[in-house]
């Protein structure tokens, strides 16, 4: 029943997918759909919808595979990654639901200060906060597809939202950011200021290499400048920040997103997982920081 679904004054758009020998030419299946949504509204209230693609007011998802065909209403609108808070970035930002799950997997608590000291536009720092003050993921995007459904209950909607704001609270321990690039500091607190945590993430122009741990008992969370985006440094670099982080944080812990190609940064990791950041190989790595070897830590034996 198209007519209830869009109304003759709203704009739609077809997003498609099609692997059929009956659709040759997968467009030729979208356009088949349109006409039939065109020709129903059309009946049903004696005007016809138009077809908008950059911003349209319904979005209909269209799927064959052989003969199956699956036609959805889309709920989300803009895909659901894009948080709605990155207003400016650097030259190869972290997707949003990536960095999420990255600081998941640290199992980080809150219960000890977290720092990444090559922030780039901050996106790694801004999903901690959020998971830490109990931010809602979609608090700050503009709409969702399903505010323009006909049946969409405002009401029900913003006693939702307010149920969750209701949960927020602050984090308890500092969450901190660095990187040389002035520029990129500057882009990074714009979008502290969009995600409104401003006053709670620390952020400052630094030379990592210039950087010593106070807290003994931080979590490094970091995505350094690599692939394809950006020239890839040699193993040296990396070396190097093995070596900056074994001299200068003992006791604390590391979460440091690795190219696949760096096989090592002069540390022993203590876990790591296969991750695709884009179309790139990476592996989220895990080191415990202590002065000397871990050998002599641990009394002599290897665990």
């Amino acid at each position: 029943p198209w007519g209830e679904l869009i109304d003759a004054e709203q704009t739609f758009a077809i997003n498609f997918t099609v692997h059929s020998e009956a659709f040759p030419h997968s467009q030729y299946a979208s356009l088949r759909l349109k006409d039939a949504i065109v020709d129903a509204v059309r009946k049903h209230s004696g005007k016809r919808p138009s077809v908008e693609r950059r911003r349209p007011d319904l979005q209909f998802d269209l799927m064959i595979a052989g003969e199956q065909v699956i036609i959805s209403l889309d709920s989300s609108g803009d895909p659901l990654f894009k948080r709605g808070y990155r207003k400016r970035v650097g030259r190869a930002p972290l997707n949003e639901v990536l960095a999420s799950g990255l600081i998941k997997k640290t199992g980080w608590d809150g219960e000890r200060a977290l720092y990444d000291p090559f922030c780039g536009s901050a996106t790694l720092l801004i999903e901690a906060c959020m998971q830490q003050a109990k931010l809602p993921a979609g608090l700050f995007r503009e709409s969702f597809g399903f505010e323009r459904w006909p049946n969409y209950d405002r009401e029900l909607f913003e006693r939702i939202k307010e149920s969750r704001l209701s949960r927020i609270v602050e984090p308890r321990m500092p969450i901190m950011g660095s990187d040389r690039d002035t520029v990129l500091i500057k882009k990074a607190f714009e979008n502290l200021e969009q995600a409104q945590i401003a006053d709670i993430v620390d952020l400052e122009v630094m030379d990592f290499f210039n950087s010593t741990g106070q807290d003994k008992s931080g979590l490094i969370v970091t995505n350094p400048p690599y692939g394809k985006k950006l020239e890839l440094p040699d193993v040296a670099f990396f070396e190097r920040i093995g070596d900056h982080l074994k001299r200068n944080y003992s006791g604390w812990k590391a979460w440091i997103l690795l190219p696949k190609e760096v096989k090592s940064i002069g540390l022993r990791h203590s876990g790591r997982m296969e991750v695709l950041n884009g179309d790139l190989a990476c592996r989220w790595t895990y080191y415990e920081l202590f002065s000397g070897s871990k050998k002599k830590q641990k009394g002599g034996q290897i665990n």
